[in-house]
């Protein structure tokens, strides 16, 4: 649900420029980019059969691109292992997974992913975090410490998975699809426990999308929104918006842009209250507290 706009949003209020895209960067600018680079892939889950329409880039490929840069692209810039070794802990590492694997992937009809008749909804949460748990060890070998890792929204909330529903639901959202994606949310924070207790020296923030994002649904205007439902634009059947179609004036007065992001203002709000020191979107500590 989360767009890459959060992370640039954090960046700037940890006083860094917006990360690049990987791709977007030549060979040589690689070398000399020491500031922070997004790896992120649009549609991509943690599966790599999740996202395969398109030119996706799957996690573990993502984390391929981060060991290269490790490999071979930072040590240029650094005069010894040590200081790279040393710069890597210092910086963070912001995860958002997990939401593609349901909306794309565990929630799709039969024709088009077996995944649902394959798992039982515990299953594939445990084979979601299962999978995770060994991608996030590996960044920590390549020298990750620090991390924040954002779970998965309340996807049954989202105006496209609203629209497909049969028979539509009664509430505001589809809560049969939020207790599915719950389960994988309520064993995250295991796991996260459990890295953080056998990899030495590493820290782990726990961003809770889903009770905020819930929240404001069930009650925009307390929220300062003024619908919490309807899209910023007409959505075709992949959930975006109708190309042509003029969007709405007032998007700052609504949480979704399309049937599945929010406007840029949520991710604002989202990345500003995971960074400072009041806030309870994101545990044990912020990013502010984490960047120290």
């Amino acid at each position: 649900m989360l767009v890459i706009a959060l992370f640039d949003h954090a960046a700037h209020l940890l006083g860094l420029p917006y990360p690049p895209a990987y791709l977007s960067l030549s060979e040589a600018t690689k070398r000399i980019t020491t500031t922070g680079i997004n790896y992120a892939s649009g549609a991509s889950g943690i599966l790599p059969q999740t996202g395969t329409r398109g030119d996706i880039l799957t996690l573990d490929e993502q984390i391929n691109y981060f060991k290269s840069t490790v490999t071979n692209d930072l040590p240029r810039s650094y005069s010894t292992p040590k200081i790279l070794s040393d710069t890597l802990a210092r910086s963070i590492f912001v995860i958002s997974t997990g939401g593609n694997d349901y909306l794309n992937n565990y929630l799709q009809p039969h024709q088009f992913s077996n995944s649902s008749q394959t798992y039982t909804p515990r299953k594939f949460a445990n084979l979601l975090l299962d999978t995770f748990e060994q991608q996030v060890t590996t960044i920590y070998k390549l020298g990750g410490r620090k991390f924040v890792v954002f779970g998965i929204g309340p996807m049954g909330c989202l105006p496209i998975v609203i629209s497909r529903a049969d028979p539509k639901p009664k509430t505001l959202c589809v809560e049969g699809v939020n207790n599915t994606v719950n389960i994988y949310n309520n064993g995250l924070l295991a796991i996260l426990e459990r890295l953080a207790s056998r990899l030495q020296g590493s820290t782990f923030v726990q961003a809770d999308l889903f009770t905020r994002i819930h929240a404001k649904i069930q009650d925009p205007v307390k929220f300062g929104y003024a619908d919490g439902r309807t899209p910023c634009c007409k959505f075709g059947a992949s959930g975006m918006c109708i190309p042509g179609q003029k969007p709405c004036s007032d998007r700052y007065n609504r949480l979704f842009y399309d049937a599945i992001h929010p406007v840029q203002l949520v991710n604002y709000r989202f990345a500003r209250d995971c960074f400072f020191r009041n806030s309870t979107l994101c545990t044990p500590i912020n990013i502010q507290q984490l960047a120290l």
